[in-house]
């Protein structure tokens, strides 16, 4: 399948960034994601997807399922937190990337209950108020599509640095994920296509107090294999032009940056 990239906005407190592929393109709103490795090319196999092999033919049939692909580093004592803190910190972390992409409440029906939770009470509040946050969640747009398979493949790295929060030592954690979800009209019947989402997530760790902290700084999307022609509020999956031919941006090298706009992808 081939599509296009899609990219997305960014917002206040935290920023987001949205790709997404439809048809033939890349929806990316403005940001650059670089990432770790590059898949392989796999070899394409005709004739169209099918819900209990949605994956097949693509490098998401190499990726981990769901949360297993969310692997966080080893951790160790730094910036002043013991490794036990840090891999306190380090779970709570996976849990809020896997809150914002995983769960079903949020990818399918727009809630952000899940997300919100992990977050401080401040953060948690700005996020179920206002609308422009829901950037933070990978979102389909009510009414746009349904799920084919319960089944998320995702592939990513974690990284963690020293980092300084108001003069105090911090530890800044950043994520770089691809999550290609299966998904087919909201009837239920129809086509089974693939959306592939580059999430961008950057988190800080500090100390308030006795108490180790977590704050989302940044979170941001791109998506493959939806349309480009809708406003925010989003993702719409492209059923119709899921198989048109595309461009040379490959949305499984995670080792390319993102380009802004909406851009032709090679494959969905």
């Amino acid at each position: 399948m081939r599509g296009v990239l899609r990219g997305g906005a960014r917002g206040a407190v935290v920023a987001g960034l949205a790709f997404a592929l439809t048809g033939a393109a890349w929806l990316a709103r403005p940001a650059s994601m670089p990432g770790p490795v590059a898949d392989r090319p796999a070899a394409a196999r005709p004739g169209p997807l099918t819900a209990d092999d949605p994956f097949r033919g693509s490098p998401a049939a190499a990726y981990r399922d769901g949360e297993f692909g969310i692997v966080t580093p080893k951790p160790r004592a730094m910036a002043g937190f013991t490794a036990r803190e840090v891999a306190l910190a380090y779970w709570h972390v996976r849990k809020m990337i896997s809150a914002a992409n995983l769960d079903r409440g949020a990818v399918y029906e727009g809630r952000p209950d899940a997300l919100a939770a992990l977050l401080e009470a401040e953060q948690g509040a700005l996020l179920r108020a206002d609308a422009s946050r829901r950037a933070w969640i990978t979102a389909f747009a009510p009414g746009s599509t349904s799920e084919a398979n319960p089944t998320v493949k995702v592939k990513g790295t974690i990284t963690s640095r020293a980092a300084a929060h108001h003069g105090a030592p911090a530890v800044r954690v950043r994520g770089r994920h691809n999550f290609v979800y299966a998904v087919r009209p909201p009837s239920g019947n129809g086509p089974v296509a693939r959306v592939v989402v580059r999430r961008a997530t950057d988190i800080l760790i500090y100390r308030q107090g006795p108490a180790v902290k977590l704050w989302l700084l940044d979170s941001g999307h791109a998506a493959a294999g939806v349309r480009c022609d809708v406003p925010a509020g989003g993702l719409v999956p492209d059923f119709a032009r899921g198989g048109r031919p595309g461009g040379t941006v490959d949305p499984y090298d995670l080792k390319a940056d993102v380009p802004a706009g909406c851009r032709p992808v090679s494959r969905v």
